[in-house]
């Protein structure tokens, strides 16, 4: 009966469902179309295995549909816990103090699932060099201290 599970391993694997971040409803689609592509291949495993004769056609319908379900609230739920507690959260720095950078910001507090946490922005102009920006500090134009600042910050280019 773990037959599906490999596959479906693998096919998330290919889907780069480990390697690639995706907003909620992305992630959802690409747990839809796993769970569909590999749903169809079950019967074959099955049959080749020789085991088709004892599992019934209702199993393996439940076993495609139920993960359509059950995936996405699983993978948010353990993605949400993992964030919590730092280890897929990322450092992130907006370029700009403008309103892109505002609306940057806004996206990314919006879209949770992605796991970026601004830590702030970052602006060449003399006039935006200190303070901050929508409560968040803005760095800015300070010669030699600008690179201490993003080697020590964990964010990557």
């Amino acid at each position: 009966m773990a037959y599906f599970f490999p596959l479906w391993l693998a096919v998330l694997i290919y889907e780069g469902a480990y390697t690639r971040k995706f907003s909620f409803w992305e992630e959802v689609r690409m747990l839809w179309k796993v769970t569909l592509f590999s749903t169809p291949a079950l019967p074959a495993i099955f049959f080749l295995g020789k085991i088709g004769d004892i599992i019934s056609r209702a199993v393996i319908v439940l076993i495609g549909l139920l993960p359509l379900i059950i995936f996405p609230l699983l993978r948010t739920t353990a993605k949400k816990l993992l964030f919590k507690s730092g280890v897929l959260r990322n450092n992130a720095i907006i370029i700009g103090v403008n309103d892109a950078g505002r609306l940057a910001l806004e996206a990314l507090h919006k879209e949770k699932n992605l796991g970026y946490r601004i830590i702030g922005f970052f602006d060449a102009r003399e006039s935006n060099s200190t303070g901050t920006f929508q409560g968040i500090k803005v760095h800015g134009r300070h010669g030699h201290r600008t690179a201490p600042f993003f080697s020590g910050s964990g964010v990557c280019f």
